[in-house]
């Protein structure tokens, strides 16, 4: 009776459960009304899943599963990349995939908080890269070493970025707004004496070593002898190994500024300027009409130093300046307060000026006589070409000024030591020379020489005006030894007179046997006629003929070798007593010239 009950019950439940399925379609547990294919209503208990202790999430475990089938995981698997932990998953067909939990353990598309960043994070936990995709495209690569890629796969650097063919110029574009400095900052903390910290760009052919372009600054320690690295600690260098360097600002009315820093506004003090037009300002913002302009306002140094240390015969200068100019001038000096700047409308090839000083000064060292090898030297040398070819010898007109030599007047005779403050030659053919202010050893006998005013081969004379105001030459007599000459007048008393000479003269006078006095006589009065007696370097006297007792007028001549000049010991600077006609100096040899390409004008 029991179980005809019970098989009644459970018949009417199933009749009338299927009922329901039939006629809605929809199953209710605790509701008369589900509101779903299969609705649980309850307030007191939940639905409790399967409980499934999955080994991991590429390994189904349950038998069968179904796409979209539910489970409870209740294993935590090893560290990998299939790991599971316990939590809801579900099957996709393949894998099963881990559902958020209430406390969004999994990173949310809205954002997440009350993050730990020693904990929550997005990556890995094992030595897998971790990479982002754009339209299932890899993007950005950071691998497991650490190195961030973006453009490539396999990132050689803690940053690398490739952009590929791109449409716009810039891999890196960085904007900011502050007022101070916007800059990239790299730093080495490396102490090693070959650390620098800086940026690289490389051509498309080259290296770190060749077709590169360096900017940057090398370390406290820094001596590392690689030949593009040069320098001393804390250097800030900007190197290449390329080609051509460019350096260069698009806007064609603008400039290019070098500035050195100071403590105080502006922080930019500028030293050199390139200007639009090509010219170059040094301490000025130069001028269109000067290609180069330097300006220097210290006392004791120099605006321009230049040095050449090629030591090469014919080789570098130190400065070459050339102006095609028919009548330009390559050089322009001038100095002092407020100095003209001088030159000839002719144009020359240096014009120099000075308020006070020198216009132009020139000096040349080691010209001690005992120094051949500056036989030649002199501080300064002027030539007037004959065709203006240095290829050609033939010169109109040689001077220098300041100079030694030391040559043979014939080619046979021994060379002499020659010391002149000047040297002057004219002529084509058969040229006229002169020394002036010259020191010259005859026979180079152990004397000091002879001191000579002015000795050359032409005659000495000078110039006067006649009555039409034409300059007329006189010349001057000349004689085969070294004479000084005075002139007077006087007058017999009782048929004697004695003349005294001058002492200043007398000094100067070498009168002895070897070395006697000339006197000559010229009455102006009758009488029985005059002889000279007594003479010494004190004076001479005159005395009548035959005892006569006359009181005549006389004019005088006396003619003396002049003395050698000696110093305070005696010893002789300068002989003039025992000359008579010496071999004297020849012409000086002109320099050999060299002639600079005019490529250089260019």
């Amino acid at each position: 009776m029991i179980n005809m009950t019970l098989k009644s019950y459970f018949l009417t439940f199933l009749i009338s459960f299927l009922g329901v399925i039939t006629c809605t379609a929809q199953v209710g547990v605790g509701t008369t009304t589900p509101l779903a294919a299969f609705d649980i209503t309850s307030t007191t208990d939940g639905l409790l899943i399967p409980r499934v202790a999955l080994s991991a999430t590429n390994v189904a475990t349950v038998v069968t599963p179904t796409v979209s089938e539910l489970v409870y995981n209740t294993f935590t698997s090893a560290l990998g990349p299939n790991q599971v932990s316990p939590g809801f998953y579900y099957w996709n067909g393949t894998l099963w995939v881990p559902i958020a939990s209430g406390n969004l353990t999994a990173w949310s598309l809205t954002g997440n908080s009350g993050t730990v960043a020693t904990t929550n994070f997005v990556g890995t936990t094992d030595a897998v890269d971790f990479v982002t995709r754009t339209n299932n495209t890899e993007k950005v690569r950071v691998t497991s070493a650490g190195n961030v890629g973006i453009g490539t796969p396999s990132p050689a650097a803690k940053l690398d970025v490739a952009s590929g063919v791109t449409t716009v110029n810039s891999v890196v574009n960085a904007t900011g707004s502050i007022n101070d400095f916007l800059q990239f900052n790299v730093q080495n903390t490396s102490t090693g004496i070959q650390a620098q910290s800086g940026y690289s760009a490389t051509a498309d052919n080259g290296s770190p070593t060749t077709g590169f372009a360096w900017v940057g600054i090398n370390n406290s320690t820094f001596n590392y002898p690689t030949a593009y690295n040069v320098g001393v600690a804390n250097d800030v260098s900007f190197v290449g190994s390329g080609q051509d360097m460019y350096v260069a600002n698009a806007n064609n009315t603008k400039s290019i500024i070098f500035s050195t820093g100071r403590a105080t506004t502006p922080f930019f003090n500028e030293r050199m300027r390139i200007r639009s037009d090509g010219s170059v300002g040094i301490n000025s913002t130069g001028a269109a009409s000067e290609k180069l302009k330097v300006v220097h306002s210290g006392a004791g140094n120099d605006a321009i130093n230049a040095v050449n240390n090629d030591d090469n015969v014919g080789k570098g200068n130190a400065v070459w300046a050339t102006n095609s100019n028919a009548t330009g001038t390559s050089i322009i000096a001038s100095a002092g307060a407020t100095p003209p700047s001088v030159l000839p409308t002719t144009g020359a090839g240096i014009s120099g000026s000075h308020v006070d000083g020198y216009g132009v000064y020139g000096s040349t060292g080691n010209g001690d006589p005992s120094n051949a090898s500056h036989n030649g030297h002199a501080a300064g040398g002027f030539l007037l070409d004959n065709d203006n070819s240095v290829a050609t010898t033939g010169s109109s007109a040689f001077a220098k000024l300041a100079g030694k030599d030391n040559a043979s007047p014939n080619g046979i005779l021994t060379a002499q030591n020659v010391l002149y403050g000047g040297y002057f030659q004219g002529g084509v053919s058969a040229q006229s020379y002169s020394y002036a202010g010259l020191k010259y050893n005859h026979t180079g006998a152990g004397a000091g020489g002879t001191d000579y005013k002015v000795i050359g081969n032409g005659v000495a004379s000078t110039i006067i005006l006649d009555e039409n105001k034409m300059p007329r030459v006189m010349f001057c007599p000349e004689a085969p030894e070294v004479l000084f000459e005075d002139y007077g007048i006087s007058k017999l008393s009782n048929g004697e007179a004695f003349i005294t000479l001058d002492k200043v003269l007398a000094s100067s006078m070498k009168i002895d046997e070897k070395h006697p006095l000339k006197v000559f006589i010229q009455l102006e009065g009758d009488c029985n006629g005059v002889f000279v007696t007594d003479k010494s370097n004190v004076g001479f006297r005159v005395k009548e003929l035959n005892n006569g007792k006359s009181n005549v007028s006389f004019s005088w001549h006396i003619v003396g070798s002049r003395a050698d000049s000696k110093d305070a010991n005696g010893v002789i600077n300068s002989e003039f007593e025992n000359l008579r006609l010496p071999i004297g100096p020849t012409k000086l040899k002109q320099d050999v010239l060299l002639e600079k390409s005019n490529s250089r004008q260019k």
